[in-house]
């Protein structure tokens, strides 16, 4: 089974992980449903889009799982970064949970399929998110030559991971390209037979033969 690798959004990240902080919903009315319900034609506050993505994160085995994959695999720093970031885009919080449950889906099939891919894909994010939780701090005032060294070697880390990904989908393409070369060549030797098959079908001379 052959993936195509995304690129992990920051942005989604950083918004996502601020979600995960809210507490569980005393409501239980939503507690089974297995998707967040928001509209954007609907008239709501942002505490009341807040409180149905907090729902879903907290009352539903698809947010726990979630949540869980991002806290486990992303830096240790990057929930106090977006603690901040709460309520600001409610409809595009809804928009970039649906794309991280994608990002979910797609590196837990690297790991099963292709664990090796699955590890470089992961640490990849990773070094992305560490980039920009870098960037944040220079931006914030922390202008240290130290601090710009590490973003600078984060930013080639993830540069050399990103290509490495790269290889592997061109290595991905280059194996099917040799299987489809093999299967012409394997028809392309076998075309008298297959065409005699054919007419044979198509004249009905092969019917006495079926079980």
């Amino acid at each position: 089974m052959k993936s195509k690798y995304k690129q992990i959004s920051i942005l989604f990240l950083a918004i996502f992980l601020s979600l995960s902080l809210g507490v569980r919903a005393e409501d239980d009315e939503h507690e089974d449903e297995e998707a967040i319900s928001v509209h954007e034609n609907e008239e709501e506050s942002t505490e009341d889009i807040q409180k149905k993505i907090r729902e879903f994160m907290s009352n539903t085995e698809e947010g726990a799982q979630l949540r869980q994959f991002i806290e486990k695999e992303m830096p240790k720093g990057t929930i106090p970064w977006v603690t901040q970031q709460v309520s600001e885009n409610p409809y595009d919080a809804y928009e970039i949970l649906q794309h991280l449950m994608e990002v979910r889906e797609e590196y837990l099939d690297l790991k099963q399929w292709q664990p090796d891919v699955a590890k470089i894909f992961l640490d990849y994010s990773r070094s992305e998110v560490l980039s920009h939780l870098l960037s944040m701090k220079i931006e914030e005032g922390d202008d240290s030559e130290g601090t710009r060294k590490k973003l600078r070697q984060e930013i080639e880390k993830a540069f050399d991971l990103k290509l490495s990904l790269q290889k592997a989908e061109l290595n991905n393409l280059e194996d099917e390209v040799e299987e489809l070369r093999t299967l012409l060549k394997r028809r392309e030797d076998a075309r008298d037979k297959i065409i005699e098959r054919r007419f044979n079908e198509l004249t009905g001379q092969d019917e006495h033969l079926e079980w």
